[in-house]
């Protein structure tokens, strides 16, 4: 389910799109992030994101290339599939319709 952005704190006003939130993970370091499957980067649609939020500041502003990591190309969809934490804090992202 979709998070509210307007009722939750951590991301007040950084939605993307109606699913940002599809996925949200707690990282061991306590920062999280967000995934948004559906973004559109400009006029290109449904490139998807998935933005990494401090645990001590949250997020803010809007979802962006400058602090997510974002599709290239229209209909990647990057956040759609699972994403995993690993054992040593990193994440391992499937982007299995990514364009290359």
């Amino acid at each position: 389910m979709p998070v509210d952005c307007q009722r939750t704190s951590p991301a007040h006003g950084h939605c993307g799109s109606g699913s940002f939130g599809t996925q949200a993970v707690n990282l061991r370091n306590r920062n999280f992030f967000f995934t948004d499957p559906l973004f559109d980067d400009g006029g290109v649609a449904d490139v998807g994101a998935v933005t990494l939020c401090s645990a001590t500041t949250g997020c803010s502003g809007t979802v962006t290339a400058a602090n997510s990591l974002v599709g290239s190309t229209a209909n990647d969809t990057i956040g759609n599939s699972t994403v995993t934490t690993l054992t040593n804090g990193n994440l391992q992202k499937n982007c299995g319709w990514m364009s290359q």
